[in-house]
Parts: C-alpha cells; sequence; structure tokens
C-alpha cells in the first residue's frame, strides 16, 4: 500500500479541489460566528439537522476591499444580514491550502435570500403566537385613564433612557411620574434574555404599576432584529398592564412593536404619548368640572325660580286660607254666641224652676197653709215611729209653738 507524506497528501487534496471547484458556487448556510478584524471578517458557518445537531462546519473569510465592495452594493442591509443565527447564501471560492486546510473565500453575499428567511422567521413567530392566542394580546388590555406608576425596560444610562426620562421630567404641565428601572442590554447575544428576565421579575413584583415601556437609543439597525424574537413577544403578551414600546426605528417595525399596546418610534415619542394622555385626562376633569358647575348654577336657577313661584303660590294660598279661616271662624263665633244664648237660657229656666221648687218648699209657706212641723230634741219629724211614750215634742204652727208629752202613740194602717 502506498504511504503519502501529510504535505503530498493535502496537496493531493488542493489539486482535487482546484479541479473540481474552478468557478464560484452558491453555498448556503448558518451564521454560527462571526468577528471582524483589521477590516477583514471571518465566519464560521453550519449546517444542522432537524434536531439542532451541527452536522457540517467550516470557516470563511470576507477580505476587506470585498467587504468594503460588497457592503456599498447591500446598501446597508450588510449588518443585518451577517448576524449570528442568520442563515446566508454566500458566493465562495474553494480553496484549499496545503498549510491550513479549506478555506471558503466569499465574493458576494445573497440578500434576498437571508432577507427571505428572516421575513419567513417573522411570520413563523406570528403564526407561533396567533396559534396560542397571544397575537396582539396586549392591545386589548385597558389603558388607564392617568399614567403615573411606569416600569422602563432599558439599558442603563442609555442616550434613549435619558431623553425619555428628562422629557418626563421637563414636561410643561407639571406632572409627576414614579419610574422604575429594570437595566437590560438592548443590543447583542443577552438581549432576548435580559428583557423576557425584565418581564418576568415585573410580572412576579408587588409594585403596581400603569404601564411598561420598553425603550432603546441609537445601535444599528440590525440589532432590530433582536426584538422579533418570538420569547420578547410572548412575555409581552402575557402582561396584564399596557406596554409602550420605543424602540428607535423610523421604517421598520418589529415583532415586538407589533404586541404591544402602543408603538412609538422614539424614546422622546413614548414620553409625548404619556404626556398626551394625562393631559388628555386633565382636559376631560376641567370639562366635567365645567359641565358640573354649570349644572349646579342651572339647578340653583331653577330652583330659586321655583321656590319664587312656590312663595308666591303659598302667599296666596295662606290669604285664602286665612279668609276661609276668618268665615269659618266667624259662623263658629255666631254659632258660639247663639249656643251660649241657648244654654243660658235653658239655664235661667232651670234655675227658674228651682227658685219655684225652692219656694213651694218654705216652711213660711207650708206653715201658712194651716201645716205644722214637729221635732224631737231639735229633730225634725216625718214619722211617727220615731215617737215613743213619754217623749217631750215641740210642734211649731205658723203664729207659735206648744210643748206636748206623748201618752200614747200608733202608726197608721192602710
Amino acid at each position: 500500500m502506498e504511504s503519502f507524506s501529510l504535505g503530498r497528501l493535502n496537496l493531493y487534496i488542493r489539486r482535487v479541489i482546484t479541479l473540481n471547484f474552478q468557478e464560484l458556487i452558491w453555498v448556503s448556510a448558518e451564521l454560527l460566528n462571526l468577528k471582524e478584524k483589521n477590516g477583514h471578517v471571518y465566519l464560521e458557518l453550519t449546517e444542522k439537522d432537524d434536531q439542532g445537531n451541527i452536522t457540517a462546519q467550516n470557516a470563511a473569510v470576507i477580505w476587506k476591499n470585498t467587504f468594503i465592495q460588497i457592503k456599498d452594493l447591500l446598501t446597508g442591509n450588510i449588518d443585518q444580514i451577517l448576524r449570528e443565527g442568520n442563515e446566508v447564501r454566500l458566493l465562495v471560492a474553494v480553496d484549499y491550502s496545503v498549510r491550513y486546510g479549506l478555506k471558503l473565500f466569499v465574493q458576494g453575499i445573497d440578500a434576498s435570500y437571508t432577507m427571505g428567511k428572516i421575513a419567513q422567521a417573522r411570520l413563523h413567530t406570528i403564526e407561533k403566537l396567533k396559534s396560542e392566542s397571544l397575537w396582539q394580546k396586549n392591545k386589548a388590555v385597558p389603558m388607564p385613564v392617568a399614567i403615573q406608576n411606569i416600569a422602563i425596560i432599558a439599558s442603563k444610562g442609555s442616550a434613549g433612557l435619558v431623553d425619555f426620562q428628562n422629557h418626563l421630567i421637563e414636561n410643561q404641565y407639571n406632572y409627576t411620574f414614579n419610574c422604575h428601572l429594570y437595566n437590560v442590554s438592548v443590543q447583542g447575544a443577552n438581549t432576548t434574555d435580559d428583557i423576557c428576565k425584565a418581564f418576568e421579575k415585573l410580572n412576579k413584583s408587588k409594585s403596581k404599576f400603569d404601564i411598561v415601556v420598553l425603550i432603546r437609543g441609537g445601535g444599528s439597525k440590525h440589532d432590530l432584529l433582536e426584538f422579533d424574537h418570538y420569547n420578547i413577544a410572548r412575555e409581552i403578551s402575557l402582561m396584564k398592564i399596557p406596554v409602550l414600546t420605543g424602540i428607535g426605528h423610523f421604517v421598520d417595525e418589529s415583532i415586538a412593536d407589533l404586541s404591544a399596546y402602543q408603538s412609538l418610534k422614539t424614546p422622546t415619542a413614548v414620553a409625548d404619548y404619556i404626556l398626551s394622555k394625562n393631559h388628555e385626562f386633565e382636559l376631560q376633569l376641567s370639562y366635567l368640572m365645567e359641565s358640573v358647575v354649570e349644572l349646579v348654577k342651572q339647578f340653583v336657577s331653577t330652583s330659586l325660580y321655583r321656590f319664587s313661584i312656590l312663595q308666591k303660590d303659598l302667599n296666596l294660598t295662606t290669604k285664602l286660607k286665612t279668609k276661609d279661616y276668618q268665615n269659618e271662624l266667624t259662623t263658629m263665633m255666631f254659632l258660639a254666641r247663639d249656643q251660649i244664648r241657648q244654654i243660658g237660657f235653658n239655664e235661667s229656666k232651670k234655675v227658674m224652676n228651682f227658685n219655684s221648687l225652692l219656694t213651694s218648699n218654705d216652711p213660711n209657706l207650708i206653715l201658712q197653709k194651716g201645716y205644722s212641723l214637729t221635732y224631737k230634741n231639735n229633730t225634725l219629724l216625718s214619722k211617727c215611729d220615731l215617737i215613743e211614750v213619754g217623749d217631750e215634742i215641740k210642734t211649731v204652727y205658723k203664729n207659735g209653738t206648744i210643748t206636748s208629752n206623748i201618752n200614747k202613740a200608733w202608726e197608721q194602717k192602710n
């Protein structure tokens, strides 16, 4: 069996590769990682199976001059395409170095391929959220009529956060706010995990917030892709209070923007939105106060008018009632006078009859008629059975008195 030195073997491999790959070819792969050094871009390309296991891996490089040409050709999309985890389609020259092994030299990038994959990933994320009944769920959460307590998810010290806070503090209406910052990374590999953890802390927090604000300022456009992640959209959808986003892009809307209650273009725009909401509430309060004052005035005016009418009616009724009472009193006086007269007449008649009775029973008149009065021990006797034999009685006549001793007494039998 023939024996090969390593150099001879590699040289043989080089000749085979050179012979079979004389022209540029398109290669599709997943971008595992990349780094830039001295203007050159070094890529690590992989291919994975359905379970996510790496089945193939190769290094590639974009030399500085080629990278400049590609950037000019793609007009700003290069950063959005060359991101770890993206599917890329590269035009490469296949080379095999006897010392360094297989190398792919990138000569061009199919931007539409990667953008299509990104668009497909977005659609997949949206469909997944819809299948779980989470798509734009936060838009149905009620917005408070006034906003005061704000949870902020942002990078501490970032320009976007400073702009947001200054805009709130220096507002022309002198509104005050209670803000709590959840510090996160808003660009780079940790963005998704940091933001999701912040939302999880918010859900567990006992603090009562009116809204959540997710903001970022500055950063390149390709960093927006982090906000297309399913996990961020899911956390936004699970929030029980409104989420406002201001992540600094004037053209593109991320899935996080689409999932939020309201998306604004910049952190300052988010602050303006909050201020306008509070000012709208203040105007409504002012309108209600004016309406209440007007209603009170109308009520007082109507009440005074009714009181005036009632007073007039009362005066008239009082006069009529007084006249009626006077008539009734006069009638009662006449009736009372007649009754008094009748009573006086009746009583006079009784007195006269009584006087007649007294007169008819006057002892002197009785004596003048021939009757006498008999006394025993100064007691006027009316019955015979009160007298006993031997008693001394006194008999009074009209013209004198006699004293007698009783020898015999008897009762008259009917």
